[in-house]
């Protein structure tokens, strides 16, 4: 069933019919139906769109909202971004196979990856959750392990073992180095940075 929400939010920043149907899987016929629901009640911002209540939607879209309502599980905005402001931020990937392990309806329908993080994004983005930070070039160097592990694979005896991700950035630039470590130890730690700071080619005054 057609989320028309979010397909009136796709049409309020422009995007072409076609993107919608590819990005939405509905039909031209909704997005059409959409498009003069926007026209009739005047909506022109996400903000508008994002204001829209259920009862609002059932009575706009009276046959088809009421369906998808019941069709897909709800995502619980309010834990995700507790989630996310703790200390250890777990990925979105990892928020989004709890959401799909949660409880639910029979026959209901969880919402795939893709559409999960752009549920979580856009109530970010209407609700103004950012705060931009101004970086001055070459002045931070931002460390961490990666939150998720990858494996190596022996070639020999195909045996596997966790690898943790060693990440640096210089948020100013954007450039990042990684490197994996078969344990967070301090050692791999201080190797880290030390072939993070011969990778940039330098030492940046703070590291974080």
């Amino acid at each position: 069933m057609t989320d028309y929400r979010y397909v009136m939010g796709l049409l309020v920043q422009g995007l072409a019919y076609r993107q919608i149907e590819s990005m939405a899987g509905c039909s031209h016929r909704a997005i059409a139906r959409a498009r003069r629901v926007l026209d009739d009640e005047q909506l022109s911002t996400t903000e508008q769109v994002a204001a829209l209540s259920a009862e609002d939607l059932d009575r706009l879209f009276a046959d088809g909202r009421r369906n998808v309502a019941g069709e897909f599980v709800p995502v619980d905005i309010d834990r995700v971004l507790t989630a996310r402001l703790g200390r250890k931020k777990p990925p979105l990937k990892v928020l989004w196979s709890q959401y799909v392990k949660s409880e639910a309806l029979p026959g209901a329908r969880f919402y795939g990856y893709e559409r999960f993080c752009q549920i979580v994004t856009e109530h970010v983005r209407v609700n103004d959750l950012t705060l931009p930070i101004a970086h001055v070039p070459g002045h931070t160097m931002q460390v961490d392990w990666a939150g998720t592990h990858m494996t190596v694979t022996d070639p020999i005896t195909r045996a596997q073992a966790p690898v943790s991700v060693f990440v640096a950035t210089l948020p100013f630039s954007g450039m990042v180095f990684a490197h994996g470590y078969l344990d967070e130890k301090q050692p791999a730690w201080c190797d880290g940075h030390r072939r993070a700071f011969e990778h940039f080619g330098g030492v940046t005054a703070v590291i974080v």
